[in-house]
């Protein structure tokens, strides 16, 4: 009971980040917007919070407990509510392509962030914002590899950085090729990074294309 009480102000803090991002995020629907998912708000939140309140021997423990164990639960029960026939059906197209991708996304950027000298956690996070899930994926994969606080903001930075671009940028091109909706919904779910951009950048392709693009992800 003792150790579980030194959790609560960390554990705290964190729930009140994570209800305010999904608060923003609910505003944010309601507006007709899908660029940033909760999970994304939430991490701008905290790095505000950060810079202006720091971990101190009080929060510490149940931030950490958060981060490390509660993150690590949550990704259990999500996967544990997938089922994998439904995953398979919807996304049978798109298969080939992103086993693809993630193949040649993780081996070609472990060898440019090897030959970049970078350090192998700050490459690894980039690789799976990149190839996975945006910042989702890096919050997952951070606590995993125990990457540092400048790991996870390099990884951070380098992948909603492309994703600003991506969005603004991708529709452009996919009229300018002519892709139809479909196509443009596949090469937009597993070249964008973030599952929120993804959604952003199809529904400003087509309406059709939005919906090809969840699937997608």
């Amino acid at each position: 009971m003792k150790n579980a009480k030194k959790l609560i102000p960390g554990a705290a803090i964190a729930l009140v980040i994570a209800v305010a991002a999904k608060f923003l995020e609910s505003l944010e629907e309601s507006a007709g917007l899908h660029f940033i998912g909760a999970s994304v708000i939430a991490m701008f939140i905290g790095m505000i919070v950060n810079a202006f309140y720091k971990l101190n021997s009080v929060t510490a423990p149940g931030i950490k407990f958060t981060s490390k164990k509660i993150l690590k639960f949550a990704i259990i029960l999500l996967s544990a509510s997938l089922n994998i026939r439904t995953v398979l059906t919807v996304g049978r197209f798109s298969l080939t392509v992103m086993v693809f991708t993630l193949a040649t996304c993780f081996g070609l950027g472990a060898l440019i962030g090897k030959a970049m000298g970078l350090n192998w956690k700050t490459s690894s996070l980039i690789n799976a914002g990149t190839g996975i899930c945006g910042g989702s994926a890096i919050a997952a994969i951070a606590p995993v590899i125990e990457a540092s606080d400048m790991d996870i903001a390099y990884g951070l930075s380098a992948t909603f950085l492309f994703d600003t671009v991506m969005i603004v940028v991708f529709p452009i091109l996919g009229h300018w090729m002519g892709l139809s909706d479909a196509a443009f919904g596949l090469w937009a779910g597993t070249a964008v990074n973030d599952t929120s951009s993804v959604v952003a950048t199809g529904y400003a392709f087509s309406e059709a294309a939005g919906s090809h693009c969840g699937d997608c992800c």
